[in-house]
């Protein structure tokens, strides 16, 4: 091709490159115009009426920062939340009593009831309203560790429950401008000038989460702050402290059976093999009625008895050594007939010169469960005035105990006692009373909410004898006495089971196989030395007068060497 004709070819496409280059700068400055409208901050402003919005006699409520569904009553200027949000969310100290229609608090040291009629600040502690118990927040403010702050124009109240530091910050140069959500385009909701302080809740790369003291939360772009202060912040409330009463050694108590009889006639006789022991809690005390009376079977001879030998005793409290069929959710639920069985408890105690209380209350349902730990409370605070012991029985934790509340055992008793027996019973197959692996998920499921130095483990001084006929089991309960004669009647010798750590016997005799797991000093040193390594400090043992007497001079070393 000559050049003439390129030329010609190259001229005939100028227009065409032209034309298209035209359209790439277009669609550049196009882009980068959408560019800048997208960066462009939007000046759209929303009114707080138009985000804290609630109906006639609400407010909105704003928890931690976050906007949320529940709206609080509003009663002149005073916010009021439904009773189950208060107590299953900012303070489950706090219990209601349905039926006498009663608020309850305890202290450690004081059992606080508010009734219709009681006012906090001038107004009202509760409301009932449209079938809701409505608490005032004021109120649960002074007992809780939280922040309450109200609002009017649009009535909102703002709660901070969440502590451990606060960031504090001020608006940059320019001021700051807040919105409601982390985005230029989104509407502005309110502004701070220059120096004017916030508190910021959250803080990501480029955008904090700030509220400020006109009751006002949202957004602002992380380069409008300046001067971001953070410190340790516990929060405006200072938890009154749980005192408890330690024994200067490791506790050792045993149970005493003593059901429709005072056992003064038995205990003299029942002490004298035993060594180590510190603790006797007699079977005293048992629930009588639904309005907080009580069995007693206190003797004023077997204190001295017991006392004459350097021995501490903790009445025991009991629901299961009768046939009155107690309703125990009903008992426990009513601020009146839990008043009167505490009050009856304490009376007792003092009257007879005991050291200390120790609850054992089995079979309860977990709707018996809040009215049971609020009992607790409430026997806690008493007993701390009136210098008495409190210890707990508990079941090894399951899902289906979670309602006894170890952790708030944990804290208000001075200790808890976990029965590590009972792993097979009647209705099971055959199987140990206390195997080592059973007794091992005892401690240390109960330790995951229980000091170690409160945590005592019970062993069994009883095993049972199973029985199996044509497919069917039955077992009865044999002392350790019991179990060692019946392995010489039946001439038996025992195997040593290493996973369950205990000596085990069968036998099979005109059709029927019997089996027996033994307690013995062999399966009581497994247990010792289980409960030293994980730490815990005291012992008990069910039942006085069960055990062989070759158990106590392993006890009394454990004890020894445990200190």
């Amino acid at each position: 091709m000559t050049d003439v004709k390129k030329q010609l070819l190259n001229k005939r496409n100028l227009p065409v490159i032209i034309i298209l280059g035209l359209i790439l700068i277009m669609s550049g400055i196009g882009l980068v115009s959408e560019q800048n409208r997208s960066r462009t901050p939007s000046t759209d402003k929303i009114t707080l009426a138009e985000v804290y919005t609630a109906p006639e006699g609400r407010a909105s409520v704003v928890s931690n920062g976050f906007i949320s569904p529940t709206h609080a009553l509003w009663r002149n200027g005073t916010a009021y939340l439904p009773a189950d949000i208060v107590i299953n969310e900012l303070n489950d100290r706090f219990y209601w009593d349905s039926t006498e229609q009663v608020l309850s608090y305890a202290t450690p040291t004081e059992i606080i009831h508010a009734r219709g009629d009681m006012r906090y600040e001038d107004e009202l502690v509760f409301i009932i309203e449209d079938e809701t118990v409505w608490v005032n927040l004021s109120y649960v403010e002074a007992y809780t560790n939280i922040q309450v702050d109200t609002y009017a124009n649009p009535d909102r109240v703002f709660i901070r429950s969440y502590w451990g530091e606060t960031t504090t910050a001020e608006a940059g140069k320019g001021g700051m401008t807040i919105r409601t959500t982390e985005s230029v385009k989104s509407p502005v909701l309110f502004s701070k000038k220059e120096g004017e302080p916030v508190m910021v809740l959250r803080n990501d790369d480029d955008w904090a989460f700030v509220y400020t003291s006109d009751g006002v939360s949202g957004y602002t772009r992380t380069n409008e702050l300046k001067n971001l202060e953070t410190v340790d912040d516990a929060g405006p409330y200072e938890q009154p402290e749980y005192t408890n009463k330690v024994m200067p050694e490791p506790v050792c108590l045993v149970w005493h059976g003593v059901y429709r009889e005072s056992g003064v006639n038995a205990i003299e006789s029942l002490l004298n093999n035993t060594q180590g022991i510190n603790v006797v809690a007699p079977a005293w005390f048992t629930v009588a009625d639904i309005n907080g009376n009580l069995d007693s079977f206190a003797n004023e001879d077997y204190v001295t008895i017991v006392h004459n030998r350097g021995i501490q005793i903790w009445g025991m409290v009991e629901n299961i050594n009768t046939d009155r069929n107690v309703d125990m959710k009903m008992l426990l639920s009513r601020t009146s007939s839990r008043e009167k069985l505490v009050n009856n408890i304490i009376n007792l105690s003092l009257h007879y010169g005991l050291d200390g209380v120790n609850v054992d209350f089995e079979g309860l349902s977990s709707k018996a469960g809040s009215g049971y730990v609020q009992f607790l409370r409430e026997l806690s605070a008493r007993c701390r005035t009136a210098g008495l012991y409190l210890s707990i029985d508990n079941y090894v934790p399951s899902q289906w105990t979670e309602f006894y509340n170890r952790k708030e055992q944990g804290i208000i008793a001075d200790y808890v006692i976990v029965m590590g027996y009972d792993e097979h019973y009647t209705g099971t197959d055959p199987g140990s009373t206390a195997s080592l692996p059973f007794v091992r998920r005892g401690i240390e499921d109960t330790l995951k909410d229980v000091p170690a130095e409160k945590l005592i483990n019970a062993v069994p001084f009883y095993t049972r004898l199973w029985m199996t006929s044509n497919g069917s089991v039955t077992s009865s309960i044999l002392t350790m006495q019991e179990a060692a004669q019946f392995l010489i009647n039946h001439n038996l010798s025992t195997m040593w089971r290493e996973e369950e750590a205990q000596n085990y016997a069968e036998t099979v005799e005109n059709g029927v196989e019997y089996q027996v797991w033994m307690e013995d000093p062999a399966s009581l040193k497994a247990r010792l030395e289980l409960m030293k390594n994980e730490g815990i400090k005291g012992i008990a043992a069910w039942r006085l007068g069960r055990e062989t007497p070759d158990v106590w001079p392993i006890i009394a070393e454990y004890n020894a060497t445990n200190r």
